[in-house]
């Protein structure tokens, strides 16, 4: 790093250009750096250069200020230039991408589970975050994890990285997919988690992929319903009694509260969760 100037993806600047800040991280928890550089170019050639770092999504930064070399964003705070000038001023800010410690277990209420992918964003202010965990699960695991649906709010945490469990609460769109590789079944689970606080959406309404995944358990289950009645009957096979409680309300008697639970939780089954995250 050379201690004379910031290196902005090769493109060297003096120090004198530069005014440097720090930050707390909103998901490292950690103090990130960033630099304020003011300068003016002269020459098309010059103002070319910056204008194509500024299309980037994020640029290289050596800091001499801080002693580091980090990955950081950067956002273009004001420009000016003259008519018929070959000079443009420019104030652009460097922030220190915040990133997400690696870990790959999360502890819910005790219970840990196997992270296949994971984000965090902002859900509102930056002490309200949402928390989205991609699972990989057996099926004692994806049993255990859907009895954990029923609590109000659950304690959370990132095995490796948070020392105090977290209170959050269930989000929705959390779907699932059951597969089977070499023989063996797994099943792959979205989470989504919020802060109890935070306010749930006042949207009623299901989205397209819970929608669709309705429209074919309806399907399915109608036509296999009728192909089984017909099949009934023509063998005699069913009392009358058991007929009017096929067709009618009584069917719920038949079947225990557990059953019918997870006969709700296949809305939200989808042929891959991962597709879906």
């Amino acid at each position: 790093m050379k201690e004379s100037c910031i290196s902005v993806d090769g493109i060297n600047f003096p120090m004198e250009w530069g005014v440097p800040f720090s930050f707390d991280g909103v998901f490292s928890r950690q103090k990130l750096l960033g630099i304020e550089l003011s300068f003016t170019v002269y020459g098309s050639q010059k103002q070319e250069q910056v204008e194509n770092l500024l299309k980037k999504d994020k640029v290289i930064v050596e800091d001499p200020f801080g002693g580091q070399t980090y990955e950081a964003s950067k956002w273009m705070k004001s420009s000016s230039f003259q008519v018929g000038k070959q000079e443009k001023s420019y104030v652009i800010e460097l922030k220190q991408i915040d990133t997400l410690p690696s870990f790959d277990m999360i502890e819910i209420e005790g219970i840990t589970f196997r992270v296949v992918r994971y984000e965090e964003s902002i859900a509102e202010t930056p002490d309200k975050i949402g928390r989205h965990a991609l699972l990989k699960l057996t099926k004692e695991e994806f049993e255990q994890f859907h009895k954990l649906l029923e609590s109000s709010s659950v304690k959370f945490r990132r095995i490796g990285i948070d020392d105090v469990p977290l209170e959050l609460r269930f989000g929705s769109r959390m779907y699932w997919s059951q597969h089977t590789d070499d023989g063996k079944e797994h099943f792959k689970q979205i989470v989504r988690l919020f802060p109890v606080d935070l306010e749930p959406s006042k949207l009623n309404l299901a989205s397209g992929i819970t929608q669709g995944a309705i429209a074919r358990m309806l399907i399915s289950v109608h036509a296999r319903f009728e192909l089984l009645v017909q099949e009934l009957a023509t063998n005699k096979g069913i009392s009358s009694e058991m007929q009017n409680t096929l067709l009618n309300s009584g069917w719920r008697d038949l079947l225990p509260n557990e059953k019918i639970d997870q006969l709700y939780d296949s809305f939200d089954q989808v042929e891959d969760a991962e597709q879906q995250f």
